[in-house]
């Protein structure tokens, strides 16, 4: 039989610690010890059988510690109603059922059982009931303890604790199960071989590239710096992910190259046997030791097959070009025009007829879609948009982007096209097909009689013709290097006149 006087003195100790009491100092740690082993409360106890109905829960405890052996001292907020029927069951567990069915939690200290809310028992132990606090030692073989230690204190519990052990290159992590697990896996994701690239820049600036590249770094391992000094960028990462990073970096760097690119006008007054415009083909045929690779689909309109689109030609061939061009009209030529642009701008090229000459300006390249147009409301104008870039084998790709031209009853409509050439390799590409049509009216007169008033107009002939003019535009690409850092003009090492073509946006009356 056991002793009664002991075990109730006991209770009312207990009861009191519960209720208020101040606590010892260290004893937090000690409870926080006893509740990761609440577990072990009933092991060994079964219930044969629990058949409770809206019973009192301080009853059904009672009951439960009959039943069972167990030491249970009950908190003074443990309140609440519970309706069970349970055949053999542990008492552990048939506990748990009837705390958690009302909001109440129990531990075990020294083996008795301490019932008491929830909310008490998260303030008691640091943890919510039913999250037992566990600890793991986590090897890290690869990364910084020091920043493994950062990484998982983001993502503990406010009760849980991560211990640093650089000397061991370990860390102890104390938290609920969920929470080391996911500290676990955490290490694993971060805790891999790094490797350090320092990667020169020729073109771009380097810090104009870091937040570009930030999207590519791996998830709490990758970083990225620059070193202006240098004009380097500095890349930690996985070896495989710092290997794309690098070439992620080649292929932003040389968008950073910029291109000069000069463009000359030709104009062609069409005589009476070409009024269909340049037959480019015939030309070909006539002058075969000229060397133009293009395409001949260039308009919307009738005899597309005689027009050039955009086609290609060697620099020694311009002369015999204009030569050949001589047969079909009256040629004149007209001053070069030359900008310096990025691979993210494009060149607004407009040709006008009012006051005939080619204006070029630098642009941003979405606005060679969505921008408005460069001509002068009431102006006659070809207008079009050229995008400019580089491929890895130092080739120019030049796109022709059309914008529709004004006013169109005079001028032909241009359609996009595209072509590749070799920058300083001799080679311009050529743009023809450009015709603007006029209808010209003139009058014919018998001298003396045909200025007589009233009779004078027996003696004076009327007469209307067509005249159409062609335009073609040679265009000559240039790869250049980019600024030099803290130097007076952005494009060093050009001539004067594309310094200037650069800071206004536009270029007009280069020889």
């Amino acid at each position: 039989m056991r002793s009664t006087i002991p075990a109730f003195l006991l209770f009312l100790l207990l009861n009191a610690g519960l209720c208020g009491v101040t606590r010892a100092e260290g004893s937090a740690e000690e409870a926080a010890l006893s509740a990761e082993n609440s577990d072990a409360v009933g092991l060994g106890h079964t219930i044969d059988v629990l058949a409770i109905k809206d019973m009192d829960i301080r009853e059904a405890i009672e009951l439960i510690a009959r039943k069972s052996g167990l030491n249970i001292v009950t908190g003074q907020n443990v309140q609440g109603r519970v309706t069970i029927f349970l055949k053999e069951v542990d008492a552990r567990d048939a506990l748990r059922m009837v705390l958690e069915a009302n909001g109440l939690a129990f531990a075990d200290e020294g083996g008795i059982v301490l019932i008491m809310t929830a909310g008490e028992y998260q303030a008691r132990y640091g943890h919510a009931f039913g999250q037992e606090k566990v600890t793991r030692m986590i090897r890290v073989h690869f990364a910084s303890v020091a920043d493994v230690v950062t990484l998982l204190n983001e993502i503990k519990s406010e009760q849980g604790k991560v211990i640093a052990n650089a000397e061991g290159r370990n860390v102890v992590a104390v938290d609920t199960a969920q929470k080391v697990r996911e500290m676990e896996n955490l290490v694993r994701d971060v805790d891999v071989q790094t490797v350090t690239l320092s990667v020169p820049l020729q073109y771009a600036q380097a810090q104009d590239l870091v937040e570009s590249l930030q999207g590519m770094l791996t998830r709490s391992i990758g970083i990225i710096t620059c070193d202006p000094a240098a004009n380097s960028l500095i890349v930690t990462d996985t070896p495989a992910k710092a290997g794309r990073i690098k070439q992620a970096i080649a292929r932003l760097d040389a968008r950073g190259r910029k291109i000069s690119l000069e463009a000359q006008l030709v104009h062609v007054v069409l005589n009476r046997e070409h009024l269909g415009g340049v037959d480019w083909s015939g030309i070909l045929e006539d002058f075969r030791n000229i060397r133009l690779w293009g395409s001949y689909d260039f308009l919307d309109g009738e005899e597309t097959d005689r027009v050039l689109g955009l086609g290609v030609i060697a620099e020694d061939d311009f002369s015999t070009l204009l030569d050949a061009l001589d047969t079909v009209g009256v040629v004149k030529e007209y001053p070069s025009a030359e900008i310096v642009l990025t691979q993210s701008e494009a060149v607004r090229v407009v040709v006008r007829m009012d006051e005939l000459g080619l204006d070029l300006n630098r642009v941003r390249a979405e606005e060679a879609v969505e921008g408005d147009s460069g001509v002068r409301p009431g102006s006659a104008a070809f207008e079009f948009y050229i995008k400019l870039d580089i491929d890895e084998d130092e080739k120019v790709n030049l796109g022709v982007i059309p914008r529709e031209p004004r006013p169109a009853r005079k001028l032909t409509k241009i359609s996009a096209h595209k072509t590749t050439l070799l920058a300083g390799a001799g080679k311009s590409a050529v743009m023809g097909g450009l015709i603007a049509t006029e209808k010209v009216a003139t009058t014919r007169k018998i001298p003396l009689m045909g200025d007589l008033p009233l009779l004078g107009f027996a003696f004076r002939f009327h007469d209307s013709s067509v005249r159409r003019e062609e335009f073609v535009i040679f265009l000559t690409p240039k790869i250049v290097n980019a600024a030099t850092p803290g130097s007076d003009s952005e494009q060093e090492g050009l001539p004067a006149a594309g310094k200037a073509a650069a800071s206004s946006g536009l270029t007009k009356g280069k020889q």
